[in-house]
């Protein structure tokens, strides 16, 4: 389902279009179908409704760091000090504890924890 807003006199239309589960249009059918409307507000609730009731779920949230396997995060047990370093430049602020937490309970190397700030 896609939005046209309102252009040059003419109402938006809310349009829907067949479409795989991940959103891709199903076949070469791009016509709009049962649930299209003309609205000046989208209305996606009452285009899947009117399309035969289809219903709306909240997406699956993001992993977060806890959530992923220890073995996808980054180890500093495995880098180098300057490896270390250049990973710590560019990572988030959780991240950053992490890794140096990581760092402080293996081989606590002064190249790396010598440069945290307190």
């Amino acid at each position: 389902m896609y939005f046209r807003p309102p252009i040059m006199g003419q109402e938006g239309q809310l349009t829907v279009v067949l479409a795989t589960a991940g959103g891709a249009v199903f076949g070469q059918d791009v016509r709009p179908q049962q649930g299209t409307h003309i609205t000046r507000e989208p209305n996606h609730h009452l285009a899947l409704q009117l399309a035969g009731g289809y219903q709306i779920v909240d997406a699956e949230p993001e992993p977060t760091t806890t959530q992923v396997e220890s073995s996808q995060l980054y180890d500093p047990a495995n880098n180098t000090v300057d490896d270390v370093n250049a990973y710590l430049v560019d990572a988030s602020p959780e991240e950053r504890e992490r890794v140096l937490q990581a760092e402080r309970e293996g081989k606590a190397r002064k190249g790396i924890l010598g440069k945290e700030t307190p």
